[in-house]
């Protein structure tokens, strides 16, 4: 299965390479992107939790930050999407999806990270996921399947309107220095 991580982090300065250096995150944006037999789909949720992080830190610092995301709070532009997308992630049994992104490292110009993702009461991990930079940014995607949660795209109107089986997860984290 093939996974690749997106993390956009526009940044308002360069991150450095010394070690326990640390980031302030202002701003979240998370959101999760499918395609469909008849178009694209994009459901986000934004929050504003301010957080600091500590770059190439030991386990038992500050190393991680924790979201808990109500599961009804993600918008998809479209009530009848807002409605599907809610009953595929099975809002109303798991209240809340919860993102950890930990052990973040900089290496030379290469950064990596943990990423701990609870969604739909199904918890999985991606270890040491690459993540690209440019001057004031570091970006990837991350591309999921449905199953990795147990769960199952939706059809619709008898199997015409169906669902891919693979999803993009992106976070965006306004962060400082």
């Amino acid at each position: 299965m093939w996974k690749s991580i997106c993390f956009v982090l526009f940044g308002l300065g360069a991150l450095s390479e010394d070690s326990g250096q640390s980031i302030v995150i202002l701003k979240q944006t998370f959101t999760i992107q499918g395609e469909t037999s008849v178009g694209d789909f994009n459901c986000s949720y934004e929050l504003d939790q301010k957080n600091t992080v500590n770059i190439n830190s030991d386990p038992d610092g500050n190393s991680s930050v924790q979201y808990v995301i109500p599961s009804d709070a993600f918008g998809c532009h479209n009530f009848l999407l807002n409605r599907d997308f809610k009953k595929t992630i099975k809002a109303k049994e798991h209240k809340d999806i919860r993102i950890e992104i930990f052990g973040i490292t900089r290496t030379q110009n290469h950064y990596m990270c943990n990423l701990r993702i609870k969604l739909a009461g199904r918890e999985k991990v991606y270890m040491d996921t690459p993540l690209r930079t440019t001057a004031k940014c570091i970006q990837g995607s991350l591309i999921v399947q449905f199953s990795e949660f147990d769960l199952k795209p939706p059809k619709k109107f008898g199997g015409l309107v169906k669902v891919k089986e693979d999803i993009k997860i992106s976070i965006a984290l306004n962060i400082v220095q």
